[in-house]
């Protein structure tokens, strides 16, 4: 892993720890109504805190990809995105739809929008970040959907998100919380698990 995406995967496994000690610290036994009027707000608004932190994280895979001038991990010397023709890599995206603008960005964190948009630029690593990205495994739009209708509570969002976590027995009405706490195969919490997943990626992404 060159130092450079080290440094990427590096802050998004410290911010989303930090998001995880956030929802850790509700996982002790309720006492009266103060817990349960506040820990699941505060387990919600982890989902969301997660979220922007991938979305951060994706962003600034892209950049650093596309900016290139590092070693990878297998000793390969990447230079800047092909497709770039020394322009900034952030014009170069805004360029790619009239819908993008700084006030109105890409949507970073979703999988298949990042993999466009490194498939236009035509980074050098773009087998490592499609592949890492594209998983099979990740949950990002499990995470994704579940922000959507916390962030926008509605019909829509709610139906969306329940297909999106029929996988964990999600159905009308949606109890956010209890997919949340579910425990998983692994042991943990599915927020938990939803977040190592996630960790793993960026590992993957950055080599």
């Amino acid at each position: 892993m060159s130092s450079r995406l080290q440094e990427v995967a590096r802050k998004f496994y410290l911010r989303s720890d930090r998001v995880l000690n956030t929802f850790n610290e509700t996982l002790h036994e309720e006492v009266k109504d103060c817990c349960r009027n506040s820990h699941s707000p505060t387990r919600q608004q982890c989902v969301l805190n997660l979220y922007d932190a991938w979305t951060e994280f994706s962003k600034d895979l892209l950049i650093a990809s596309a900016r290139g001038g590092y070693m990878t991990s297998g000793g390969v010397s990447l230079g800047p995105a092909t497709n770039l023709a020394g322009a900034d890599p952030l014009n170069f995206i805004y360029a790619l739809s009239r819908s993008f603008s700084a006030s109105k960005p890409p949507s970073w964190g979703m999988s298949n929008e990042f993999i466009r948009m490194a498939r236009s630029l035509g980074v050098g690593n773009y087998a490592t970040v499609s592949g890492a990205i594209g998983s099979m495994d990740s949950p990002v739009e499990s995470i994704r959907m579940t922000r959507n209708y916390i962030a926008h509570r509605n019909s829509l969002t709610a139906g969306k998100a329940i297909r999106s976590l029929s996988g964990y027995g999600a159905t009308s009405p949606l109890d956010v919380d209890r997919v949340l706490l579910m425990a998983t195969e692994h042991g943990v919490p599915v927020f938990e698990d939803w977040r190592n997943k996630l960790v793993l990626i960026a590992l993957s992404a950055c080599r």
